[in-house]
């Protein structure tokens, strides 16, 4: 039961955390090595937030987080 629940507080905190290195700038590679995953899955997860807020960069992504507070 653990690993779900381990399994579950990552699925949760990484994309705020993603989100959180989006807003300093960090590329996609450097996510990557900061989280310890694949650049596959930043870019993954980075489409899936765009899609999420309704925006369509990563700039306007980070504004639309600021502005609902997310980040």
């Amino acid at each position: 039961m653990a690993d779900h629940c381990d399994g579950l507080a990552v699925a949760v905190h990484f994309p705020h955390e993603l989100l959180r290195l989006l807003s300093g700038g960090y590329s996609n590679k450097e996510i990557a090595n900061s989280l310890q995953v694949a650049e596959g899955t930043v870019k993954n997860h980075v489409s899936n937030i765009l899609s999420k807020l309704g925006v369509r960069d990563r700039t306007r992504a980070v504004l639309k987080a600021l502005e609902l507070g997310i980040v």
